[in-house]
């Protein structure tokens, strides 16, 4: 009989060693073949599954921070590290006198003025592993440690963008120790009025003042713009958005169309600007077309869909952490990022301790310890240069 190391040149040593019809002679086994109780993978026992422990696959958008992203990071305090600064709130009432002849000079004026001041805040994120998990993440039998510090790091960021697209409603008390969020900016005695923000969260005097300086006792110079329709949705038409910028620009003087200039807005948002305008567009000039995704092409037709980058010269920037409203869409920022920037005190930072780095005395277990940190605030040195549209829907 042909061995399993001997080469298979004729039928007859392939039948000597497999067994000739319906026969089998390997192993010694005369027994006729029968497929009645085969091995099956789904059987105890037979299949040993085995997961890729080095990567972690996230599941959600993480790589989109645009609500943390489009605000610009200055050095704590600008060139002078200072930890705040003056600012004129209002101008004499009478600023010309005029002078006859030979009389004497009017009497001289001087513009109202104020400091405002600012404190550093600490954000962190944290993650751990047992060193046996540590160890078994080495030898592929669970997430390797430094895929664990690339998705803390994500997880870190995306933290950050989260809380800077807050509500103001109750960020006195949920976000008293960290980075002040967009809406609370971009507040104002009006919207304390209304009691209530986007989010329909209630808002309270802590939430509406800031640096502190008090916003909810009457509307003052350090309101930002805020076209709401008395916590009831209107729709969003272009009208609408040329308010928000007119009256901006009205009140700070800032041409709508400069630079550090944008619209910050949720998808939904987004979307109903494209759709308030694709009502608008002719077809004059039709082009047919194919597109190919894939090797796989499409029937020949025409791109349908209106894609929004800009209104009036003012770039449009949307976020995922922007909800909608709780009756509607989600609110419009307007945002001068001349005037409103992040003061970072210490960058981004991450930090390890633990067995590794002979810690576990210090950390009292047999761990390493991760942390991202990051330190600052978000600083706007002209409120009136900032405005937001809400109580707005399709």
């Amino acid at each position: 009989m042909a061995s399993l190391k001997d080469n298979l040149k004729k039928v007859e040593d392939f039948n000597a060693l497999y067994g000739a019809f319906g026969k089998q002679a390997m192993l010694g086994s005369t027994r006729p073949i029968n497929k009645a109780d085969p091995i099956l993978t789904s059987q105890a026992g037979e299949y040993a599954t085995h997961y890729d422990g080095a990567q972690l696959w996230l599941q959600m958008n993480w790589a989109e921070n645009n609500a943390w992203g489009i605000l610009r990071k200055i050095p704590w305090g600008g060139a002078r590290q200072e930890d705040g600064f003056r600012v004129t709130t209002a101008l004499p009432t009478t600023k010309n006198t005029g002078v006859t002849e030979g009389a004497n000079l009017p009497a001289t004026q001087r513009t109202t003025r104020a400091f405002v001041y600012t404190r550093p805040k600490d954000v962190a994120y944290t993650f751990e592993a047992s060193m046996r998990a540590f160890r078994a993440g080495d030898r592929g039998q669970g997430t390797h440690w430094e895929a664990d510090k690339v998705e803390a790091g994500i997880v870190h960021a995306r933290g950050l963008s989260e809380d800077m697209a807050a509500g103001v409603g109750n960020s006195a008390v949920a976000l008293v120790n960290k980075f002040f969020p967009i809406d609370k900016i971009v507040s104002s005695y009006a919207e304390r009025v209304i009691a209530f923000d986007y989010l329909n969260t209630a808002i309270t005097d802590n939430d509406v003042d800031i640096y502190g300086i008090d916003r909810h006792t009457a509307a003052s110079w350090a309101d930002s713009t805020v076209l709401n329709n008395a916590h009831t949705v209107r729709p969003l038409t272009t009208a609408l958005i040329y308010q928000l910028l007119r009256t901006v620009a009205l009140n700070s003087g800032e041409p709508y169309a400069g630079p550090g200039h944008c619209l910050l807005m949720g998808h939904s948002t987004w979307e109903r600007i494209g759709l308030i305008e694709e009502g608008k567009h002719r077809f004059t000039d039709v082009k047919v077309s194919t597109e190919s995704f894939n090797g796989i092409t499409s029937a020949p037709g025409r791109e349908l869909g209106f894609t929004t980058k800009a209104f009036m010269g003012v770039p449009i920037i949307w976020s995922q952490d922007i909800d909608d409203q709780a009756l509607g869409i989600g609110p419009m920022y307007y945002l001068d990022n001349n005037w409103l920037t992040f003061w970072t005190d210490i960058p981004t930072l991450y930090h390890q301790w633990g067995t590794m780095e002979g810690g576990e005395i210090v950390i009292n277990r047999l761990a390493e310890v991760g942390m991202y940190r990051t330190a600052g605030q978000t600083v706007c040195k002209k409120f009136v240069a900032q405005g937001k549209l809400v109580d707005i829907g399709a």
